[in-house]
């Protein structure tokens, strides 16, 4: 199961935005692109991206949570 950026910021609560920001600083790189250049990300992408929440929600920084994971 591969999701698009959108379809996953849907799915999680976040923004797109938040996710391009993820990318950017590689804390949640995606596992693929497609050919029109659309992130896309797979079953252990988004179980990463379960971790980052999680520990954003015990007020970890996005720094400390890159050191983490």
């Amino acid at each position: 199961m591969l999701l698009k950026v959108g379809e996953l910021a849907r799915r999680s609560g976040i923004t797109v935005r938040t996710l391009h920001y993820y990318d950017s600083i590689g804390l949640l790189v995606p596992s693929a692109r497609s050919d029109a250049g659309y992130r896309l990300y797979n079953r252990a992408d988004i179980t990463r991206l379960h971790h980052i929440q999680a520990l954003r929600r015990m007020g970890v920084s996005l720094a400390e949570v890159g050191a983490i994971l």
